[in-house]
Parts: C-alpha cells; structure tokens; sequence
C-alpha cells in the first residue's frame, strides 16, 4: 500500500516546477492530486504526466484547475467542485500563494484530520525595495501559518511551513 493510497491533495502554484515535482512524487505515492494555477498549457501538461497505475477514490482521475485562488467566489466554487468529485480533502499544499484557499478547506481538512503545508520560495534578490516588499509576505505567511496551527490543532489539522531556497 502507497503512503498517500486514496489521498486528495491540492496543490496550489502547481504550474511551478517545484508544483510539478510535487503532484509527480505524490502521485506515484498513491494520491488523487488536484492541480491549480494560472496556467491552462502547463497545468495540461503537467496532469498528463502523473501515472494512473494505482486505486483511485474515483477511477482514473486527476484534477487541473486553471483559477485565481486570491477571488473568494472562484475558491469557494472551486472548493465545492472538488468536494463534488472527490468526497474529501486531505491536504493542501500552497505553493508560494494567497493562503485564501486555506480558510476555505479548513472545515474539509478536519474532518479528514488532514494538513496544509504552506511554501514559501527565498529569492536572492539584490533590489532593496523588493527584499523589503518580500520580507512583508513572508512575514504575513509566517503569522497566518502559526494562527491556523494554533486554531486547527486540537482539530488535529496539521499546518507547517517549507521554505525552498
């Protein structure tokens, strides 16, 4: 039995190369793996790539989403597709994106006892004013991970950081 056997896994930004390699990896571990970005091409691209040679919840599927996870209206339908085809949510992973999506799934991922892992991509940038604008958005992820962990654990919703460099 794979790790993520019957597992739906959202991966946000999943139109980045570190999205790819993600929703590859967990998809060979065994997870339904719902895809969403800006990109319809490279989204496409990317669900064609995930190998189909294990149980489903659904046969046969994954999800690309092409969206604009930052518009309440979009998650919230979004959320309701997703729950429509797959009965559950168990993570969720942002990649570097508006964490909008998070409060959207919060009630989903208790009821699986599931968990968020929120990415953050450290840029060497030499540009002043873009280091300081990039501090503010890490230090607003950072703030908003360690509320939803304080929030969502005795719910037992897992909420971590990763930072790749």
């Amino acid at each position: 039995m794979k790790r993520f056997n019957d597992k739906a896994i959202i991966i946000t930004g999943a139109d980045s190369s570190l999205g790819r390699v993600t929703a590859l990896q967990l998809a060979r571990e065994g997870a339904n793996v719902i895809l969403l970005g800006t990109n319809s091409t490279l989204l496409e691209h990317i669900a064609s790539e995930l190998p189909e040679d294990h149980t489903w919840i659904n046969t046969g599927n994954h999800l690309a989403v092409t969206c604009d996870i930052t518009n309440e209206q979009q998650g919230e339908r979004l959320v309701s597709h997703i729950l429509d085809k797959y009965h559950r949510v168990d993570g969720l992973i942002n990649i570097n994106t508006e964490v909008k999506i998070s409060q959207a799934l919060l009630t989903e991922l208790a009821k699986t006892k599931g968990s968020i892992v929120n990415v953050s991509l450290l840029s060497d940038t030499s540009e002043p004013w873009s280091l300081t604008a990039y501090k503010k958005a890490y230090e607003k992820l950072t703030t908003h991970n360690k509320q939803l962990a304080l929030d969502y654990g005795s719910k037992e919703v897992r909420v971590n950081r990763s930072e790749e460099r």
